[in-house]
């Protein structure tokens, strides 16, 4: 690996650091997409934020999140996939779940080369098989919290309605 892409928002890295990126012949880039005010800034600021809506709601603003993801940071996504075309591979890229800023990441280089729809959203909604255990055991864990798994379940799994939205408002812009 030449390059590391954190997506992550600065206060994401400022909490928890990307560790391959610490090492000294890896480059290393935070380019964030997201801000803080939208992913809600802090873990804790986040649940007590998510704790107030309703299962509708979650979906609500992983809907709209991942449709501002791919217009509102196309300043974003153009510099890391200048990365690639500049041949600092290979390349890594990442958010923190490696699932939204991430999915759509990949989803929109897959469209830019030409690969089918069908298999774009195959590839996306992989996402939900792979950590469908990991999510499980953090629905287990969520009534710590003290959130209803109804509510939580949408910020924990990619929909195609989340990436029908980013193409949509890509279109309309």
């Amino acid at each position: 690996i030449k390059k590391v892409s954190d997506l992550r928002t600065r206060t994401e890295v400022k909490e928890e650091p990307d560790v391959i990126g610490q090492k000294g012949d890896i480059l290393y880039e935070n380019i964030p997409v997201g801000n803080d005010s939208l992913m809600g800034g802090s873990e804790k600021e986040m649940i007590k934020k998510i704790k107030k809506f309703s299962p509708k709601e979650s979906e609500a603003f992983m809907v709209k999140a991942t449709a501002d993801f791919a217009t509102e940071f196309k300043a974003s996504y153009k510099n890391l996939y200048a990365q690639i075309s500049n041949d600092q591979v290979p390349f890594v890229y990442h958010c923190t779940a490696g699932k939204d800023r991430t999915g759509v990441a990949t989803a929109l280089l897959l469209d830019l080369l030409g690969v089918k729809k069908r298999d774009i959203y195959d590839d996306y909604l992989m996402s939900n098989y792979y950590r469908y255990q990991m999510n499980e055991e953090m629905l287990e864990k969520a009534s710590i919290y003290g959130i209803d798994h109804k509510i939580l379940r949408p910020f924990m799994e990619v929909r195609t309605s989340y990436l029908d939205a980013a193409f949509s408002h890509i279109r309309s812009e």
